[in-house]
């Protein structure tokens, strides 16, 4: 069920320009609790030298993008 729920995030996230964790909560229907540990695990996940995309808070927008280091 997590890496269902992490997989909806995951959508949201790659399928818009970013999204506050109260958007994407209303969403995908994940308690905005939820949402807001699960975007932090994701942060520290993505940190991996080994992934090509990270995902970053810019004030109260989550987003994914592509490092800096893969362009």
């Amino acid at each position: 069920m997590l890496d269902r729920k992490k997989a909806r995030i995951e959508a949201l996230l790659f399928a818009t320009n970013g999204l506050t964790t109260e958007d994407i909560s209303k969403r995908s229907g994940i308690p905005k609790r939820e949402c807001e540990a699960l975007l932090e695990e994701f942060e520290l996940e993505h940190l991996d030298e080994n992934k090509g995309i990270h995902i970053i808070k810019d004030g109260d927008i989550w987003k994914m993008g592509v490092k800096p280091e893969m362009t």
